[in-house]
Order: structure tokens, then C-alpha cells, then sequence
């Protein structure tokens, strides 16, 4: 193969110059291209539409049995139910007790498994009690097994001698605490699980568990609805045919389910009213998503590779209540005998999807694309500002000249493969690790301590925001300036490049990669990350040749602290109310804390420093 002639050289060097000036000047219509695609989410044509036919593991076959839960029985049920929820209010001990003797008297292996928590380590344990029964498959060997969990609201158990799994019935006490007490134990971890946290070895166990329904009925009585709660712990679902074939079973029980609590949509509304309040279904799905904090006990399930969701009965204020006993049991009696059919795990269908409503869904294929090209629209910038340090783009392409005697091909700068201008490392490695150290500093904080009355919310974001401008305008440009005579002397001799654009482009493709990372587990977070984050980092990363003054850098500090989590959360007190806030706060320093949920160490200790990186670049500058 011959080697490439001067003409080819300077022609390839004019197209990648053409590449680079258009991803230099173009990548933001990425992001504008990402927030049109996701505002097309309500569209019938991105969804995926659920019904008996369409359920994608042939085997469930749901619907197809008999139900033997009866009128005799749901008398019975009555009877007892009000007694027991007047019982556990006064004595919970007493209730389980009682519980526990009727469950054995039935046959059932049933007992009850302790564990204790404490808020601090100055703060005596408390103890809690789950009970839990298994109920034996007479068909098959007790492999697996369903879980079906009712935290003190509604309790029933009954034994058939067509079932083919093991069925555990699960009445945790103690919140989420419970199930997780109840689950560590079930999969082997018992005993001083934290140091704030220990639980019981169980007596009792069933097959693998591979389906949980959690049942939330308040109030006893009927009900208007059933409502369906799929969304677990960090944004994690179940696989939706799990979803599709309880909405199934409750159509041909005649109840009206809904997804969550969502209102009903008029057929007879205009298409644009229709759209709109699609387009609200599937914001407020993905915002349950992002915030991926437990809805209730079925959000632990997915963790130990459970299928699990959780059935709420809804009471309208002015609702006929045409939903009771029986038909909530008779739905529960189809689902045991449904996923019975199936000796496996649920593997046919989807887990990775967004729902707009109980019967449709946006399925990997059609959403990934859009959340994608928001991060990497960072990506994309961050390679420009890279090559903006060798002066590319180069306004005129050169070509490759023979050295004059020899056969040496003298090729200028323009065409050449590498470049001699050094890139300083060791100043934008400090801050990103500086910027990094403040952010595990804020995650690691114990916010779960602070009360209300102590600390008003307006207090906590202004210190916060002190905290964080003291920070990137003082503390780590201070070490810098401290530490200039060793950064000039790393640098090199050839270093004529400014280290404040290299930690901007350092900057821009650590976010851009953050929030790729996470589309693939919770691509409601990563969107809604993107949202606020990619035109802060797009407008305070400009290229070296633009121009700068006090008042274009006051704008982009502005910008980058509202894009980052103080600004976010300031911004949302405003619109909703600090009260709302802290509460979503202090759920999600009580999930890290005690559930492992991630969205506060994802948003604090990886998002937050990147953008005080940039923040430090904005003042050097302007400095």
C-alpha cells in the first residue's frame, strides 16, 4: 500500500478540522435533540401496550384457574380483621401472638424472628418482631416459593393442595427495617448485620423465594381502586411481566387497578389535554424512579433477585367502593396459582422500562437513545476543549513539504499527528481531588441527626452554599496558589496550556461518564441529573479564545449553583415547600443509612464535585 501523499494528508486534516469545529460549535443540539425525544415519551407509537395476549412468558397463563376464596370466608375475615387491627394498636406483642397460634393451629410452620435497631450509637436498641409462616407445597419439593407481606393491615393465609411452590406469609414490624431483618435472615446473614443493626436466625424457611406481593389495604372496609407500586429501592423493577399479570388478573376480577395513584384519562379529551396529562403520568413515574427512595416493603425485593411489587387499596373521597374482600383474596389466589405455573424466574420480558400507565410502557429500545445523548453531549465537549489546547480546530490547513536533498517529508503543525504542547495534570488532579474530598465529606455528614425545629431547611442550603462557595473560591485556589512553585515545575517546559481548561475538559468527561453509568441502572436519575447539569457545564466551558470579564463569571458561578444539588434543592423549596423537601431529604439520608440506597452519595460525593471543579475553574480565571 503506497503512503499517503501531501494532498492526502492536508484533505484528511481538513475533515477532521471540519469534525472538530462542528463538535466544538454543534454538541449542545444533542442535548435539545435528548429533551425533544423524551418529551415524545407519551406518544402511542414509543409505548408498549399490555394486555393477557401480550404478556411475554407464555407459561403464567393467568386466569385460568379456579378460585376457591369465598363468601363464607371473607365472613370469616371480618370478623377477625378488626378485632386484630384494634389489637396490634394496643399491644403489637399480643396481636402476633395471637397471630402465630392461629397460623400454627392451621398446620403452618409459623413463629417469629426479633431483631433491633438504633437510631445513634448514644440510643438503646429497640426491638421489633416479624412474623412469618411458611405454607408447604404438597406438589413439588419446596424449591421455590412465593412471599406474599402484609405490614399490619391485612392478613390471610390459606393452603391448597394444587400449589405448586411454597408460599410465605411475611407481617413485618417495624418499617422496611422488618423486610430487611426478614430477607438478610431468609438468605443467610443473621446476627450483628451494622453495628446499629441485628437481627435473628430463622427457624422457619421455604424454597427460593421468586415473586412477593406486598399488600397495603388501610382502613379495612372497600375500596374504588387497587393502586400497583413496581418501583423498588435505587430505582430497581421488577420484570414487567410481573407488573402486566397482576394488572391482568385484577381486569378479570372486575377490579379497576391504576399504576401508583394516577387519575383517569377521558378518551373524549383533546388530543393536546391528553398529551399533557400523559406527559405528567410519565414525569411522575420517572421522578418516583429517580428519587428511587422505598415506596413501601416491595422495594427491597429486587435486591435478592426478587420480583416483587406492592398492591394499595384506594379510597375516593366521593367512591362507590366496589372493591372488598373477596375480590382483593380471589386476586391474590390467582396470583399464587399464576406464578405457581412457572417453575423458573421470570425471564421473558423486560426489566429495564418506564411506565406511562398501568397497561404501557416504554421499553429500554425506545428510551436509552435520548438519555444518551444527553451525557454524552459533556463527552463531546470535553474532547473539544481538549483539542482547543493544541489550537484545534486550525483556522488554515498546510500541506507537507520534501525537505529539500532528502526524502524527509517536513510535515507543519496543522497535519501533524502529535502536538508539543504539554497539558498540566498534576493542578486539575488536586482540585478534582480536593472537589472529591468535599463531597464524601458532605455524604458521610450525618444530616439524619438534624431535626426541623433546630435547623430550619432555608438554614441547612444556606450553609451549605457557604460551604461550598468558601470552598471553590478559597480553600482549594488557596492550596493551588500555595502549591504553584511545585505545579510550575511539573508542568514542563513546553506547558503553555491553561490548567484550568484542562480540569474543564477532565470535568466534562467525568460528567459525562457519571451519568452514563447510571442510565444503564436508573435512567430517570440520569436524566434527571442531565437536566439542570449539561447547559451549566456547556456554558461555564468555554474555549480558551473566549473572551472573559467579572460579569461573564458572576453569570456562570450563578449557573453552576443552581445546577448543583444546594441550587436544585433551593429550587425546589421555593415551588413545593421546605416541608416536602426535608421530608424527601431525610428519607434519602435514612435510605443511605439504613438501606443502602445510593441517590444521595450519587448525587453528592460523584455529581456535586464536578461542578465545584468547574467552580474553581470560574474563579481562578476570573481571578
Amino acid at each position: 500500500m503506497a503512503p499517503p501523499t501531501p494532498k492526502s494528508l492536508a484533505q484528511r486534516r481538513r475533515i477532521a478540522n471540519g469534525i472538530a469545529s462542528a463538535l466544538a460549535r454543534f454538541s449542545w443540539l444533542l442535548y435539545v435533540t435528548g429533551i425533544v425525544w423524551i418529551g415524545l415519551f407519551p406518544m402511542k407509537q414509543l409505548q408498549k401496550y399490555g394486555y393477557a395476549g401480550n404478556i411475554d412468558e407464555n407459561a403464567l397463563l393467568p386466569g385460568q384457574a379456579s378460585r376457591y376464596f369465598g363468601n363464607s370466608d371473607a365472613n370469616t375475615a371480618y370478623m377477625v380483621v378488626p378485632n386484630l387491627i384494634k389489637l396490634g394498636k394496643e399491644n403489637r406483642s399480643v396481636a402476633i401472638d395471637f397471630v402465630a397460634d392461629n397460623l400454627r393451629s392451621f398446620g403452618l410452620d409459623a413463629t417469629v424472628q426479633k431483631y433491633w435497631y438504633r437510631q445513634s450509637l448514644t440510643e438503646k436498641p429497640r426491638e421489633f418482631s416479624n412474623l412469618y409462616a411458611v405454607v408447604r407445597s404438597p406438589r413439588a419439593a419446596g424449591t421455590e416459593a412465593i412471599m406474599i407481606s402484609a405490614p399490619w393491615t391485612c392478613m390471610t393465609g390459606e393452603e391448597y393442595n394444587h400449589w405448586s411452590k411454597d408460599v410465605v406469609l411475611f407481617f413485618p414490624d417495624g418499617d422496611l427495617l422488618g423486610t430487611k431483618a426478614f430477607l438478610e435472615a431468609y438468605h443467610g446473614r443473621f446476627g450483628q448485620l451494622t453495628k446499629d443493626f441485628s437481627a435473628e436466625p430463622l427457624h422457619y424457611h421455604g424454597g427460593v423465594i421468586e415473586e412477593a406481593i406486598n399488600i397495603e389495604f388501610p382502613g379495612g372496609g372497600s375500596y374504588d381502586q387497587v393502586g400497583i407500586f413496581p418501583v423498588g429501592l435505587n430505582g430497581q423493577q421488577p420484570n414487567a411481566d410481573m407488573v402486566m399479570t397482576m394488572a391482568v388478573l385484577a381486569q378479570y376480577g372486575g377490579i379497576p387497578v391504576t399504576l401508583h395513584k394516577q387519575g383517569h384519562i377521558d378518551p373524549q379529551d383533546a388530543a393536546w389535554k391528553e398529551y399533557l396529562l400523559k406527559f405528567g403520568q410519565v414525569a411522575d413515574y420517572m421522578k418516583v424512579q429517580a428519587l428511587g427512595m422505598p415506596t413501601s416493603h416491595h422495594a427491597l425485593y429486587p435486591r435478592y433477585k426478587i420480583e416483587g411489587l406492592t398492591l394499595f387499596g384506594i379510597q375516593h373521597e366521593n367512591g362507590g367502593r366496589g372493591i372488598d374482600c373477596i375480590h382483593i383474596e380471589q386476586m391474590l389466589e390467582s396470583a399464587i396459582r399464576t406464578f405457581g405455573n412457572l417453575l423458573e424466574r421470570l425471564h421473558h420480558s423486560f426489566w429495564f422500562y418506564i411506565m406511562s400507565s398501568i397497561w404501557t410502557y416504554i421499553p429500554i429500545a425506545f428510551y436509552i437513545a435520548p438519555v444518551i445523548m444527553l451525557s454524552i453531549t459533556l463527552a463531546f465537549r470535553s474532547l473539544a476543549l481538549w483539542w482547543d489546547l493544541d489550537g484545534f480546530p486550525y483556522k488554515t490547513i498546510e500541506e507537507s513539504n520534501v525537505l529539500e536533498g532528502t526524502k524527509l517529508l517536513v510535515r507543519p503543525a496543522s497535519i501533524s499527528t502529535f502536538s508539543n504542547i504539554a497539558k498540566p495534570i498534576f493542578a486539575p488532579a488536586l482540585t478534582l481531588a480536593l472537589c472529591y474530598a468535599f463531597g464524601f465529606a458532605a455524604a458521610l455528614f450525618p444530616w439524619d441527626q438534624l431535626e426541623i425545629p433546630t435547623y430550619p431547611l432555608h438554614q441547612i442550603i444556606f450553609a451549605a452554599a457557604a460551604a461550598a462557595l468558601l470552598c471553590s473560591s478559597v480553600v482549594i485556589p488557596g492550596v493551588i496558589a500555595t502549591l504553584s512553585p511545585i505545579i510550575h515545575s511539573r508542568a514542563g517546559p513546553n506547558s503553555s496550556a491553561s490548567w484550568t481548561t484542562v480540569l474543564r475538559s477532565i470535568a466534562c468527561a467525568l460528567m459525562g461518564i457519571t451519568l452514563l453509568t447510571v442510565s444503564a441502572f436508573n435512567p430517570s436519575l440520569s436524566v434527571f441529573a442531565a437536566l439542570p447539569s449539561v447547559p451549566a457545564f456547556l456554558l461555564s466551558s468555554p474555549s480558551s479564545r473566549s473572551p472573559r470579564s467579572p460579569i461573564v463569571a458572576g453569570l456562570r458561578m450563578g449557573l453552576l449553583l443552581l445546577a448543583s444539588p444546594v441550587g436544585v434543592t433551593a429550587a425546589a423549596s421555593a415551588f413545593v415547600g421546605e416541608d416536602d423537601v426535608w421530608m424527601v431529604l431525610r428519607t434519602a439520608f435514612q435510605s443511605f443509612k439504613r438501606l443502602d440506597g445510593w441517590l444521595l452519595p450519587y448525587v453528592v460525593a460523584l455529581c456535586w464535585p464536578l461542578n465545584l471543579a468547574l467552580q474553581v475553574a470560574v474563579m481562578v480565571d476570573s481571578a
